[in-house]
């Protein structure tokens, strides 16, 4: 797990690493089986939910407009590190469904929300053929529950390499 947060405070140059280094420590976890293989992958438990409600605490002091450009690197970085392929705009997406907690949210209203957002970060605009391809690729990676247009985060993800 070490070697996970080492790795993940490299990549990232942050004013507040302290506050990202405790928040790794809280949301990742790795798990042992008794019955364990040597050889066979270690399975880790990463605390999604927690993570993205603790982003705010490590995204103190970068500024509101730096803010989420910061938050979609963190995030591709956790990912990446756990062998997880998400592009900016998918974690632009995750990054505005931090606060759904176990709530559930629709599509549409969602994409109406981003869609004021991306007047002023371009970098992320997607039309909404996209966007709808977009979630459907984060509910394959297992990063948020798509059902019937109603978007939910799941509490944990389960990573094994």
């Amino acid at each position: 797990m070490s070697n996970i947060k080492a790795n993940i405070l490299e990549k990232l140059e942050l004013k507040n690493e302290k506050s990202l280094s405790w928040l790794l420590d809280e949301c990742i976890n790795r798990k042992t089986a008794l019955n364990k293989v040597p050889g066979e992958e270690d399975t880790f438990e990463f605390r999604y939910q927690k993570f993205l409600k603790g982003m705010d605490t490590v995204l103190n002091g970068q500024g509101k407009n730096n803010a989420p450009h910061v938050a979609v690197k963190i995030l591709i970085t956790v990912m990446e590190e756990f062998k997880i392929d998400i592009s900016e705009e998918e974690a632009f997406i995750i990054y505005n469904l931090r606060d759904l907690g176990k709530f559930k949210e629709k599509d549409k209203k969602l994409f109406g929300n981003l869609k004021g957002q991306w007047g002023t970060l371009k970098a992320y605009a997607l039309e909404e053929t996209e966007f709808n391809e977009t979630l459907r690729e984060l509910k394959n990676v297992g990063l948020l529950e798509l059902r019937k247009g109603a978007i939910s985060l799941p509490q944990n993800v389960v990573v094994r390499f």
